[in-house]
């Protein structure tokens, strides 16, 4: 599969009252840093949920899940509900492997985009 050089490597998409952050790869620590203040300054204004699109991910190290993680929970203690999305089946056999906690994590996940919309709505999103 080709890769292409201006690939965003993440993007913002509002869907109703739901903001949807597509991820790919190419993510830096830097990038998790914009992407937790866009998050939650969007949060604040008018998101009444957010996804995590994990789609475009094939490989995640335990910082970033542990990043995404404390997103996901600075969202919660917003009330703002947010769903993990697309995670393969690859990315969380590596996190198995690499140690990470999900036991006492708030993560809610979901397959497919519609899915996880469908989650936000009856979550009061």
């Amino acid at each position: 599969m080709p890769e292409f050089s201006n690939q965003p490597v993440v993007s913002f998409t509002q869907i109703r009252r739901f903001l949807v952050v597509s991820l790919t790869d190419r993510i830096t620590r830097d990038m998790i840093e914009s992407v937790m203040k866009t998050v939650l300054e969007r949060a604040a204004v008018d998101v009444r949920g957010v996804l995590l699109n994990y789609a475009m991910v094939d490989i995640m190290d335990s910082t970033a899940f542990n990043a995404f993680r404390d997103i996901t929970a600075a969202l919660d203690v917003m009330g703002i509900p947010s769903v993990w999305v697309g995670m393969q089946p690859g990315v969380v056999c590596s996190l198995l492997d690499l140690g990470v906690d999900f036991e006492y994590s708030p993560i809610c996940s979901a397959c497919t985009l519609d899915d996880g919309i469908s989650l936000l709505e009856r979550s009061g999103g």
